[in-house]
């Protein structure tokens, strides 16, 4: 089988949609798939050059969503199975439409509908008129969770039946860090991941500089102009917050493993791969309360919080009260949960879904 995966972006590009690619490449090539991925221009700000990036086609991109004008020149006959990742793109929604009533089977993996409110009219009347067309024209999605599948059969009533749900896959080793970070010499939580869109630093650097009885320190993994201007001039002030910008796959690990927890405050997520790095390393969570966590996380490792400042306030000092054998119990559950995530899982998953799409 010769498959085709369209992608919005791609390593060296830095994010859960590029993880999310990377590895389902290497369970393409157990299940013995050829694949080819075309992405498009488009990148984070976080970028890291070492990963491997074989396999990959990069087209200009104009505007914000993502129009390839050359994308038609490789849309080739020969694959047999197009993967497309996200709806209401141009080179996703083109490549669906092109192969529509050929021979060629199309999943896509739609990480729900639109992730933010700009331009939410235009957004709006594209879920309501144009993704049911698409979702007509493909032959399976591909989902993270119980809680994206019911979002696609109450809204779209889509055929539970073309709906797999198919986590991705932790990798489970030994943990052998031989130090951890020289840049943090004190106890610290730490946050992961970008700013923006569904991920609330601010609410997170609003809640954390409101306590001012709690000496952890707070280190992040983004800039000083990724702060709100009312709200810089409060972090710079207080000395317990760092904002450390991107760090590299080596680093990121050491901070991880000297965190006291892991704080994750975000709207909605499709997985929320922190949340399960973190957990590799027995680390407790402290998570916003949205249902795909609630599902996929154990509770008995993570203290959930509303997305408000005082409810986060609240759980950074609840936590703060908890014994260091809490705190440890709490890591030590969270990493028993990742056992849900192997690679054997996910291999016998999607092996199940091309016998199902690809029987005559």
């Amino acid at each position: 089988m010769k498959l085709l995966e369209l992608t919005r972006s791609y390593y060296p590009s830095v994010g859960g949609l590029e993880k999310h690619v990377l590895e389902r490449g290497r369970i393409y090539d157990a299940l013995g798939i050829t694949y080819d991925i075309i992405t498009t221009t488009f990148s984070t700000e976080k970028r890291d050059n070492e990963i491997d990036v074989n396999h990959v086609r990069r087209l200009r991109q104009f505007t914000p969503y993502n129009i390839t004008p050359t994308l038609p020149l490789y849309l080739s006959d020969e694959y047999d199975c197009i993967s497309v990742n996200h709806l209401g793109r141009f080179y996703s929604d083109y490549a669906i439409h092109h192969y529509r009533n050929r021979r060629q089977k199309i999943f896509i993996t739609p990480y729900f509908a639109y992730h933010t409110n700009r331009l939410q009219f235009l957004k709006k009347a594209v879920e309501k008129y144009w993704f049911p067309k698409l979702i007509e024209n493909v032959d399976a999605l591909i989902v993270f969770s119980n809680y994206e599948k019911n979002f696609w059969s109450d809204a779209y009533s889509v055929n539970g039946n073309k709906i797999f749900v198919i986590p991705p896959y932790i990798k489970i080793g030994k943990n052998e860090l031989q130090s951890i970070s020289e840049t943090a010499t004190e106890n610290y939580f730490f946050y992961l991941g970008r700013a923006g869109g569904n991920k609330r630093t601010d609410l997170l650097l609003q809640a954390f500089s409101s306590l001012k009885n709690i000496d952890t320190h707070l280190l992040m993994t983004i800039r000083p102009e990724d702060v709100a201007p009312d709200l810089l001039p409060i972090v710079v002030k207080d000395k317990r917050i760092r904002l450390l910008g991107y760090v590299d796959e080596v680093e990121k690990m050491k901070l991880m493993a000297g965190a006291e927890a892991l704080i994750f405050p975000t709207t909605w997520e499709s997985f929320g791969y922190v949340a399960c790095e973190a957990s590799e390393l027995n680390k407790p969570l402290l998570c916003s309360d949205i249902p795909v966590l609630r599902e996929l996380l154990d509770p008995s490792g993570v203290l959930f919080f509303q997305n408000d400042v005082k409810h986060l306030a609240e759980a950074i000092n609840e936590f703060s009260c908890y014994s260091s054998k809490k705190k440890n119990e709490m890591g030590i559950a969270n990493n028993r949960n990742l056992a849900k995530y192997s690679f054997e899982a996910a291999c016998t998953k999607y092996r199940a879904m091309f016998a199902s799409i690809m029987s005559p």
